[in-house]
């Protein structure tokens, strides 16, 4: 499965690996959407290290960014992208263009220990 989401009591983490595509993301979405927090939904982690191939279009990470608009709730949540090539960053800006707003604060970044510190410095601790 090229995306497994890993859900935490108040946030989520999205391994990708592999070939990822539109459908990929799109389901992955669907499912995230569907999904019964045990506590507020704070955060959202994309871990992209091992992506072989993002075979997704700019419509497609348009889409998703609108819909993560959609499911904040009345507090801040925080999503933070690990994107370690330049496509997935350039991807990663598209979908950030249309996610963010003052409830939902995104960062991309490089590695997956800079993201946690990101979420640290954002008063977000990830929970089993």
């Amino acid at each position: 499965m090229p995306v497994k989401l890993d859900f935490r009591k108040n946030g989520v983490i999205l391994w990708h690996e592999g070939v990822i595509v539109d459908a990929d993301l799109i389901n992955c979405q669907k499912e995230l959407m569907s999904h019964e927090f045990e506590e507020e939904f704070q955060f959202q982690l994309i871990e992209g290290t091992n992506i072989e191939e993002f075979n997704v279009s700019a419509n497609t990470m348009q889409g998703l960014g609108s819909s993560d608009s959609e499911i904040k709730n009345v507090n801040k949540q925080y999503a933070v992208a690990v994107a370690p090539n330049d496509l997935i960053f350039g991807m990663g800006r598209i979908w950030q263009a249309f996610a963010e707003d003052e409830l939902f604060i995104s960062c991309l970044v490089k590695t997956f220990d800079e993201a946690i510190s990101w979420l640290k410095e954002n008063g977000i601790e990830i929970e089993k």
